[in-house]
């Protein structure tokens, strides 16, 4: 007669939502222990008996392993499978050690020094007594080093005691997905945690660089322009550094000519400034006189500054205006060439730092209402699954209040954010999600892992190291990384987060099952 036997496990269903206490270790070391439903039974050795299937997860590590009902004295093999949780890739190397500890009596050993094929071992196990023990599952490698514990293990000491368990109904919702399949393909699952939410609201945005770093170069005469012979390959795209020296421009006849009678003007200021200067040492002239002569003086020679001459009691006789970068950056724009001419005022070229971006971030003014106060914001690039978050960037909002449009039904809210490597480019278009102050904490999985199925929001569970559960949970707020799940997962529970599609082809019967299970 056929037996089916499981470790029994305790699992609370999540019918609370955010400020009620969930009483569970969220520290990644959970058991989940399944009946079998696909036909695993055939790797028993006892014939007749169902394989007792487990599933764990520690930090390191996923088991998922099959074996017989122990009984003493009697061979029990174990189909054990390892796969990093770094990578959910299957271990290729390392010694494996099983180890059954009795209440009294003498532990049992077994190691195997390697597995008998990429993520799998197969060790036998001779249990040398009856009654209730504990298991440790120990890998150690060259780079990691893992330990499973099963805490409630039983030894028969005849076959005879094996009680039958009752059969499970079928969940038709419940995928068949083999570790050869998962490990072949991109794949991963995270644990449902708990963490604090805030409430969200979707704007549409856009990144750009704040204002003050964007820098127009001007011409201070009307000239010629040439480039410098350091900078002669100046490029758009091009890197410069606070003080380069860029553009030469080579005054012409007419500017010359207004030159000389601003510098004539200057020099007989200053003269007129020295002589006041001395009357004012003999007490005959008054202070006020003195002061009106240097404010002309200076004028001058902040007129003559901003024509390219920086000394002005020198010679004008072969002056060239020299351009410099006035800070680090990058040559966004070029509006000229060598040998162009130029007036005063023409922009020669821009430049740009972008080591801060700005997100402007924009939502119709009859949802502004929704946000008591702006904490931080999301946002996603196009059809890019990637999805950043201000703070975790390193950002802030630049206005915990909105700024309303003059011209428009929308306000926008503002934020900064460091983009030291260059990611993040301007003029980008972001889909955003601006999130209010944190409210209680709530249970969550990556809103990566939440799909339509047939216009509902469909989510895919990993019940078993095999086996994959489709359902429909009820969610709540989404902040643009995590959504709220109000029912419909455990917190004991792993999300598939990578992967999906295949799952899906493999429930539909059109992903290749590969060698299977012929251990």
């Amino acid at each position: 007669m056929k037996q089916k036997f499981l470790y029994s496990i305790t699992a609370i269903s999540l019918f609370t939502s955010c400020g009620h206490d969930h009483d569970h270790d969220h520290d990644g070391h959970h058991n989940h222990d399944h009946d079998n439903h696909h036909g695993h039974g055939q790797h028993s050795d006892d014939e007749g008996l169902d394989p007792i299937v487990i599933t764990q997860y520690n930090k390191l590590t996923e088991l998922f392993m099959e074996h017989p009902p122990l009984i003493q004295g009697k061979s029990s093999k174990f189909i054990i499978h390892l796969t990093r949780l770094v990578d959910f890739k299957p271990i290729r190397s390392g010694q494996l050690e099983v180890k059954i500890i009795p209440k009294t009596g003498k532990e049992v050993l077994v190691k195997s020094e390697m597995p008998a094929r990429k993520g799998v071992y197969t060790p036998s196990v001779i249990p040398n007594f009856a009654g209730k023990a504990k298991m440790e599952i120990s890998l150690f490698g060259k780079d990691i080093n893992s330990t499973h514990s099963i805490p409630d293990v039983f030894v028969y000491k005849t076959e005879q005691e094996i009680e039958s368990t009752p059969e499970t109904e079928e969940n038709s919702n419940e995928i068949v997905f083999l570790k050869e399949q998962q490990w072949e393909i991109e794949y991963a699952t995270v644990p449902v945690i708990v963490k604090p939410m805030a409430k969200t609201v979707s704007a549409t945005g856009i990144l750009r660089l704040p204002k003050s770093n964007v820098v127009k170069l001007t011409s201070p005469i009307e000239g010629t322009v040439a480039w410098t012979e350091s900078k002669k390959f100046l490029e758009i795209g091009s890197k410069v550094k606070e003080g380069d020296q860029l553009f030469l421009i080579k005054p012409n006849t007419g500017w010359n000519s207004g030159l000389s009678k601003l510098k004539e003007q200057y020099l007989l200021a200053r003269l007129e400034l020295e002589k006041l200067e001395d009357l004012l040492e003999k007490e005959a002239v008054a202070q006020k006189r003195v002061e009106e002569a240097r404010i002309k003086m200076n004028t001058l020679a902040h007129a003559l500054s901003r024509m390219g001459i920086r000394n002005p009691d020198g010679s004008t006789d072969s002056i060239i205006a020299r351009i410099n970068s006035p800070r680090d950056g990058l040559i966004s724009l070029i509006n000229i060439n060598p040998g162009e001419r130029v007036k005063e005022g023409d922009v020669l070229a821009v430049i740009i730092n972008s080591e801060n971006m700005i997100l402007e971030a924009s939502i119709p003014n009859s949802r502004v209402a929704q946000i008591k106060e702006t904490a931080d914001a999301t946002f996603r690039i196009g059809g890019d699954e990637m999805v950043y978050r201000i703070s975790d960037l390193g950002g802030k909002p630049i206005s915990e209040e909105p700024v309303p449009s003059k011209d428009t039904n929308f306000s926008k809210f503002v934020f900064q954010f460091p983009n030291k490597d260059g990611k993040f480019d301007t003029g980008t278009p972001v889909v955003v999600k601006i999130t209010d102050l944190p409210k209680d904490k709530c249970v969550v999985i990556p809103e990566a892992s939440v799909m339509e199925d047939q216009g509902r929001k469909m989510i895919y569970v990993q019940t078993a190291g095999e086996t994959v559960e489709k359902r429909y949970p009820y969610l709540g707020d989404s902040d643009g990384e995590w959504t709220e799940v109000i029912s419909g997962v455990n917190l004991d529970e792993r999300i598939v987060t990578k992967g999906t599609s295949m799952i899906r082809l493999a429930s539909l019967g059109e992903m290749e099952m590969g060698h299977g299970h012929a251990h």
